[in-house]
């Protein structure tokens, strides 16, 4: 039953999350109502195939959107956005546990490095970057990783 719960979360994260990867690259923003539909979706399926996998995957949404609120009121809109933020919810509930959802921000993160560095090393810094996008691929991988784990 887990395991069914662990390819739905999978494919509601992409169904999702993908969207708003596309509208972060065009635009920096993202529509919110996606992130919160996956995040909605996901905690029902969580709740509906495995509800013992509901508690930690709701502490995991609620760590990782902590997370994102305190440095997004440290650093300000202008290094994180409200988006980012909003998609953090999701990303945590799809992840289903803390530390799936710390392993694929960090992930993230050094992707996200590993991409300034790069545009540093070929002189064009970038003045913005979108996170979701990065984030998005560090959940995937925290997710596929859970699921042959």
């Amino acid at each position: 039953m887990e395991l069914r719960y662990k390819i739905y979360s999978l494919l509601i994260f992409i169904i999702f999350g993908f969207p708003c990867v596309l509208e972060d690259f065009r635009t920096m923003k993202i529509n919110p109502w996606n992130a919160y539909f996956g995040t909605l979706v996901t905690g029902l399926a969580a709740a509906f195939f495995c509800f013992e996998s509901f508690i930690p995957a709701l502490i995991s949404c609620a760590g990782i959107f902590t997370i994102f609120f305190i440095t997004h009121k440290i650093c300000g809109n202008e290094k994180l956005g409200f988006g980012d933020v909003k998609f953090s919810l999701f990303c945590g509930m799809a992840c289903g546990n803390i530390l799936w959802a710390l392993a694929g921000l960090g992930v993230a993160c050094v992707f996200t490095a590993m991409t300034f560095f790069v545009a540093k090393i070929k002189g064009n810094p970038f003045k913005r970057l979108p996170f979701v996008p990065f984030l998005f691929s560090g959940t995937l991988a925290a997710i596929i990783c859970r699921i042959l784990i």
